[in-house]
């Protein structure tokens, strides 16, 4: 409507690879047809840097997981993903509905950077059994990851959706992880709702 249409500024956003790479893009998509006068800054950050970002008021909200700290923050939840195993379509796994992380850590891995919430939930994870994982490669993107998994030069954990989307134009399957820590609750984060100008207020009650 007019109203919305009139209405102007601009938001910081940090957010985590998995939010953006999966819920992100069609929530931003749908409240800047309803709000065009509002530009979006975002930028793809770990969950502590987020946390951190927002806490110092260099970015207006934040989207990271909820095992992330952040008792400085008021938060309020997004979305759900859950994480699975990517592996070739040609891997002798591939066949497979489920597995085990104590299974999974035991084959070569393809992981993410290592400041990422996925590396650190895969070594966290992996010291409980005592184990050092098998790391072959570590890469920084989710692109990356999958398409090092479909040239079979590892596997790896991803948000399912990501997996879904890669498997639709290259050879990877995705498979159950068998672990109750792989369902993730995404949540938003930010100082003060009663502080929050009208147009990050209206964003993240859009989200």
């Amino acid at each position: 409507n007019d109203y919305t249409e009139g209405i102007k500024g601009n938001i910081k956003l940090h957010a985590t690879t998995s939010a953006l790479a999966q819920f992100l893009p069609a929530d931003i998509e749908s409240f800047s047809a309803e709000y065009p006068g509002i530009k979006l800054d975002i930028e793809e950050r770990v969950g502590a840097a987020i946390v951190r970002e927002v806490v110092e008021w260099h970015a207006d909200l934040g989207v990271f997981a909820s095992h992330t700290p952040s008792p400085e923050l008021e938060t309020f939840p997004y979305r759900r993903d859950e994480l699975a195993v990517a592996v070739s379509v040609s891997h002798p796994l591939a066949e497979r509905e489920s597995i085990h992380f104590a299974e999974f850590i035991r084959h070569e891995l393809i992981a993410s950077h290592s400041e990422s919430a996925l590396y650190a939930l895969i070594t966290r994870e992996a010291q409980k059994l005592d184990i050092t994982p098998k790391i072959k490669i570590r890469v920084s993107s989710f692109d990356c990851m999958c398409q090092l998994v479909a040239s079979r030069l590892g596997i790896a954990i991803l948000p399912r959706h990501v997996i879904n989307i890669y498997a639709q134009s290259i050879p990877i399957v995705g498979i159950t992880l068998n672990e109750s820590w792989a369902e993730r609750q995404l949540q938003i984060g930010i100082r003060d709702i009663r502080m929050l100008p009208p147009t990050v207020k209206a964003f993240v009650e859009h989200l």
